[in-house]
């Protein structure tokens, strides 16, 4: 696929008369990343194994800005600040959208101590139910994203 584009190429930045490399190698990177930092965690009491990617991504342009992996049994809201930060160099952070999974106080302390408007989403308690506007966002707006900017 590198190989189709001249567009691949630049954007991996990679010289026309250097070579290539071949499907095996991003294979063996894969495994070897894979086998070191996985690990196991349980979902819905489900085992999986593997790790999460937690991807900052521009709203209007639907660019990815920036993307950490972490463990699968490390809980998401440990990386939000990692992922606004990340993606910064790319312009000023507005509001920082983010599923549930990112909810909690210390990452309302963050983004309220750098000037991101909160656009965590909510988790349904007894006390505080959610509206039909912020169901409607979890099932439809949300479903399979992470942190956005």
């Amino acid at each position: 696929m590198i190989c189709d584009r001249l567009s691949f190429r630049d954007f991996l930045r990679l010289p026309i008369n250097h070579p290539v490399p071949d499907h095996s190698a991003f294979s063996r990177f894969r495994r070897h990343t894979r086998d070191h930092e996985s690990d196991w965690t349980n979902k819905n009491k489900e085992p999986h194994f593997g790790l999460k990617e937690h991807t900052a991504v521009d709203t209007k342009n639907g660019f990815i800005l920036s993307t950490t992996l972490s463990p699968a049994s490390h809980h998401d809201f440990k990386f939000l600040p990692y992922a606004v930060c990340y993606s910064m160099y790319a312009g000023k952070v507005l509001i920082a959208y983010a599923n549930k999974g990112y909810a909690g106080a210390p990452n309302r302390e963050f983004l309220a101590l750098n000037n991101f408007k909160d656009g965590i989403m909510r988790k349904d308690n007894i006390n505080a139910k959610l509206t039909d506007f912020e169901i409607h966002l979890r099932t439809r707006v949300f479903q399979n994203t992470g942190v956005s900017g």
